[in-house]
């Protein structure tokens, strides 16, 4: 049972971003207040980023795209040359993309990380 708790409280640590240790659950025995929770912060992760064009407020304005079971946005041809994407956003040349986040005003995203 004691087990179980520690297993328990791991995964919970674990989804909370933080680590327990292990030890302290083991010898404390079965109240819950046991346990010590280290503050430990992930590193940044890439896949919960939000898409360049959210982050820099840009509104895809191309026609809605019928995908399977499910409808997904598009850039317009004129946002595609303005930004050197591609239809769904996917950066093609990062010079026009670089040079379009400067001059509106997102600096940041320049050289932005595709997943």
């Amino acid at each position: 049972m004691a087990a179980l708790r520690v297993c328990l409280l791991s995964a919970l640590a674990t989804a909370c971003g933080a680590a327990i240790d292990h030890m302290s659950v083991l010898q404390a025995g079965t109240s819950l207040p046991m346990a010590e929770v280290v503050d430990e912060q992930p590193g940044p992760n890439p896949m919960a980023n939000p898409p360049w064009w959210i982050s820099a407020g840009v509104t895809p304005s191309g026609p809605e795209k019928q995908m399977n079971g499910y409808k997904a946005v598009t850039f317009s041809a004129e946002q595609q040359a303005k930004f050197g994407i591609d239809e769904n956003g996917g950066i093609t040349d990062m010079g026009k993309f670089n040079a379009a986040m400067e001059k509106i005003g997102h600096p940041e995203l320049k050289d932005f990380a595709q997943s």
